[in-house]
């Protein structure tokens, strides 16, 4: 999807398609330092060149989700604050705690368009993903929490739920 967005829209100069933590952080470095041009594009990012579209090749996936950094949100709270609508709605933090599919893993649905890079299943830990929580709960001021996964790592309900029992917060938790 994103070689396609980049060659209908000649206004999009990169786009990061699939998981893009390395990919994303390594191109905005170059745009900053303006090392970008006559510079090997970093795995995962769809540029322009002569006037045609490239693509370096899908990003390695992510495999230790615990190493993952923090999500802030910097930039969306300070907009959601500055604006109407922080007078009549609460936040709410999006967590993403597993990407792929556990049960794709084994046995790909037919149906199923998601994940299209890889199916591949991984989570964080219950511990990363309830010290997440907390950190971004804390933070923000919300007990608003939204996770984004496509299904939830069956280790939680021995270690994560029960944490989240124990720990007595308010929290409204959902899942998309």
């Amino acid at each position: 999807m994103g070689k396609e967005l980049h060659r209908q829209f000649g206004f999009v100069d990169y786009v990061c398609p699939g998981e893009a933590d390395e990919s994303f952080p390594a191109l905005a470095m170059l745009l900053l330092t303006g090392t970008v041009q006559g510079v090997a594009m970093p795995p995962g990012v769809v540029y322009r060149e002569g006037g045609r579209t490239r693509f370096t090749g899908h990003p390695r996936p992510v495999r230790d989700m615990d190493a993952l950094p923090f999500r802030i949100f910097r930039i969306t709270f300070r907009e959601w604050s500055q604006s109407s609508a922080s007078l009549a709605t609460m936040p709410t933090v999006l967590v993403e705690t597993s990407r792929g599919c556990w049960w794709g893993d084994k046995s790909h649905c037919t149906f199923c368009g998601l994940n299209g890079a890889t199916m591949a299943y991984r989570s964080k830990s219950g511990a990363r993903a309830l010290e997440e929580m907390r950190q971004l709960s804390d933070r923000w001021q919300t007990d608003r929490i939204e996770v984004v996964d496509n299904i939830l790592d069956m280790r939680y309900f021995s270690d994560l739920l029960p944490a989240l029992a124990a720990d007595g917060r308010p929290w409204e938790i959902s899942m998309r």
